[in-house]
């Protein structure tokens, strides 16, 4: 549920920036991408991570190395199937959501390039 309610706040994020939401949770092969999106030219296939407190960590040092190849690997499926966006320059990005339940807020941070 805190995972959807990240999602939901990083996509009116992404459209308040200017971007071009494709796609939400987009599967292929056992990988999978939360959003994908354009702004200009250029493609961002972007991991959403929400968390609501300090003990797991800040939201966005869950993306490792591994997670990345997943990410990859989805989105050479999401132009195979969809050629039309090959040209375009590509970014793995993420959006970090902390939310603070406690003080009502909740902080989004976005990262342009992984890794």
């Amino acid at each position: 549920m805190l995972g959807a309610y990240g999602e939901n706040l990083a996509a009116e994020f992404l459209l308040r920036h200017g971007f071009q939401i494709l796609a939400r949770n987009f599967r292929a092969r056992g990988a999978e991408l939360d959003i994908i999106a354009r702004k200009e030219d250029a493609l961002y296939f972007v991991e959403v991570k929400t968390r609501s407190g300090v003990s797991y960590g800040a939201p966005e040092s869950a993306i490792h190395y591994y997670k990345q190849q997943h990410m990859r690997f989805a989105a050479q499926i999401f132009l195979a199937r969809n050629p039309s966006y090959a040209d375009n320059e590509m970014h793995l990005s993420s959006v970090a959501v902390g939310v603070d339940s406690a003080a009502r807020r909740v902080r989004l941070r976005f990262f342009r390039d992984l890794g």
